[in-house]
This record gives structure tokens, C-alpha cells and sequence, in this order.
């Protein structure tokens, strides 16, 4: 009997066992994952992994977060947790909306409503009820329903799917969207802030759903073991050293793709859209010489060529900072700066 090609088998074998042994080792047991963070999935889920109490992002999901299985997490609805921002109370309605009033499927037909869609600085991330700029724009027009359907960490993969399921139901005069340049990198991945979430893969021009119905973390962690480490390793060493220009027209291809499903979306409920170019604190205090930082290129670009009504916040903030005014320094706005957001659209509104 030829024991030759079972030998070369062994071989093989013990081969593959020593360096998926050594690709464990590397991505469980060092600081590797810390020091080479690339848009991947298998980085992102072995962070959770390496995270098994859920301390990193435990802050941002407790309290008024839940798991959902098409948008990976939701607001609860009449949620009510002081404890999300230090000194401050975050409420949710009966919706799961941020904010305390509730609404009717059913419009007022004397009043005007609008939708506003979007991530954190839409939420109001480290801002109170009161303060976020969805609730200041309807101190301003109060013969106007104001919406606000942003939920922290949600990428436009999220946000689209929420316009879709939800947004929708209500029938909106005017569809906000809050749109941040920096999330684009959200639609790359399966994973965000230590939780799983939907992804549309862009298939031959063609959006294509994935990852749905989402993972519970309790399956992702169940599956853990069987999942090849050295195949996690070999792909965050090939993310690792792709060149920016490739991710970064990757991100913007699938973006522009999801914003046109979303116009499409919009249209389809017989109503009209306009998207508004926030800001983030970062981006004011590293903007120099009034040049326009990279994603207020592509939003500029996208906006013109598809003929889509657009408001850019940062003359507003400009003006804002040439008057006096002092912005925050933190990630998100304070109630200062979503007032500047707030104005925008408002001026943008009334002067229509």
C-alpha cells in the first residue's frame, strides 16, 4: 500500500493546525488587534470576541438600546435612562423615537411633518432631550411635526433600512437626512460597536442585502470557535495593506449607491428629500483656510450630479465661529452646535 499521499495529508494537516494555533495565539492573546484596526469583518468581530463582558460599548448600548433582527439594534420605545449621558436624561416615545411627544400614523392635515433620518449627531449623541438639533428646528417651525428617527451608530446601510420599514408608515412631507461623510466606512462591514448590524454588498451595480436576519451576540459568540483564525489573520494583513485609494473608492461606490435607493425610496413614497452635510466637531477645528474637508467633496459632487436638494452646515458653523461663538470640542455637538444645525435646515425650510 502506497503510504505517500497519506503522509503528504498529515503533513498538511499538522501544517494547517500549527498555523491556525499560531493565528489564535497572535489575534486572541496580543495587543496585534489594537495596533491594526482595518475595515474588516473578521477585525471587528474578533474585537467582540476579545470583549466578552461587552465593557467597551457597553455604555452606548445599555438602557434604551435593543437588539433588532433586521437593524441589528433599535431605541426601545418610553424609555426613560439618565444614566446614558452624565447630568443628562435621554427619553424615548411610544415610537421608539427620541423625545417624549408621540405620533399618529395619521397626520394633523393642518400641519406640515418632516422626517428627520441619521446616525448620533442626528440622535443627539451627549445631548439632552432638549438640546438635540431635531428638537430645536421645531422650537422654530411650530406649525411643523419634527421627526427625529436617528439612532446612534446606525451607517446609511441602517438608516435606509429604517426609512424603509419605518419612516415610511408615518408619510412625511420632507425626508431629512443627516448625513456624516465619516460613517461611510459602517457600510463596509457586518460589525459596529461591538454589535452586529446589517450590510448591502454592491453586486453589478445592484444593492444586495446581507447578514439578515442579524446575529444575537449570543449565536456570534456560540459560533466562535468553529470560525478559522488564520483565515481572520490573512484577511486583516490584505486590508492591512491595501492601498487607501481602494477602500476609499469601495466606500464611496457603495455609498452613492445607498443614496440613490434611498432617493428612490423617498420618491417612491411621494414625497421629497434633502440631504445635509453636518459637520463634526473634528472636521471644524482641523478645516483651515475655509477648504472643504473630503466627504463635503463627494456630498457636493453627489448632490449636483443627481439634482438633489442639499444644505452644507459649514458656512453656518464658519459664521458662527467669525461671531464669537464657541464650539465644543467633543465628538458630538452640544446644544450650541445642533443650533447651528437646527438653523440651517430652518432657513433652508422657510425660504422655499
Amino acid at each position: 500500500m502506497n503510504k505517500r499521499p497519506l503522509i503528504f495529508l498529515a503533513y498538511w494537516i499538522l501544517l494547517f493546525l500549527f498555523f491556525e494555533t499560531t493565528a489564535r495565539i497572535v489575534l486572541l492573546h496580543t495587543p496585534i488587534l489594537n495596533r491594526n484596526r482595518v475595515e474588516t469583518d473578521s477585525w471587528y468581530r474578533l474585537d467582540i470576541i476579545r470583549d466578552p463582558d461587552d465593557q467597551k460599548h457597553k455604555w452606548q448600548f445599555s438602557g434604551c438600546y435593543g437588539y433588532d433582527a433586521l437593524l441589528g439594534w433599535k431605541l426601545k420605545p418610553n424609555c426613560t435612562n439618565a444614566a446614558m449621558f452624565p447630568g443628562l436624561i435621554v427619553h424615548t416615545n411610544a415610537q421608539g423615537l427620541r423625545g417624549i411627544v408621540d405620533y399618529n400614523l395619521i397626520k394633523s392635515p393642518d400641519k406640515k411633518r418632516i422626517a428627520i433620518i441619521g446616525d448620533s449627531f442626528t440622535f443627539g449623541h451627549d445631548a439632552g432631550d432638549d438640546q438635540t438639533y431635531p428638537y430645536i428646528l421645531q422650537q422654530h417651525l411650530t406649525q411643523t411635526e419634527i421627526m427625529n428617527f436617528g439612532v446612534s451608530g446606525y451607517g446609511l446601510d441602517q438608516i435606509l433600512l429604517s426609512l424603509k420599514q419605518k419612516v415610511s408608515l408615518y408619510k412625511p412631507d420632507l425626508v431629512v437626512l443627516g448625513f456624516v461623510y465619516a460613517d461611510d466606512y459602517r457600510g463596509l462591514v457586518s460589525f459596529r460597536f461591538g454589535r452586529s448590524k446589517p450590510r448591502y454588498e454592491l453586486i453589478n451595480g445592484h444593492l444586495h442585502l446581507m447578514n439578515v436576519p442579524v446575529p444575537t451576540m449570543a449565536k456570534i459568540r456560540s459560533d466562535e470557535f468553529f470560525k478559522p483564525k488564520l483565515l481572520d489573520l490573512l484577511s486583516i494583513l490584505y486590508y492591512k495593506f491595501l492601498p487607501p485609494s481602494y477602500l476609499k473608492k469601495q466606500r464611496d461606490q457603495l455609498t452613492s449607491a445607498t443614496l440613490d435607493e434611498m432617493i428612490r425610496t423617498v420618491q417612491d413614497m411621494g414625497t421629497d428629500i434633502v440631504l445635509v452635510d453636518i459637520y463634526t466637531p473634528l472636521e471644524m477645528a482641523n478645516l483651515h483656510q475655509h477648504e472643504p474637508k473630503e466627504g463635503e467633496k463627494f456630498f457636493l459632487n453627489y448632490c449636483r450630479k443627481h439634482k438633489v436638494p442639499y444644505i452644507l452646515t459649514r458656512p453656518y458653523f464658519e459664521k458662527a465661529i467669525n461671531e464669537g461663538v464657541t464650539l465644543t470640542k467633543n465628538v458630538h455637538w452640544d446644544k450650541v452646535g445642533n443650533a447651528i444645525i437646527a438653523e440651517a435646515i430652518k432657513e433652508y425650510e422657510t425660504q422655499k
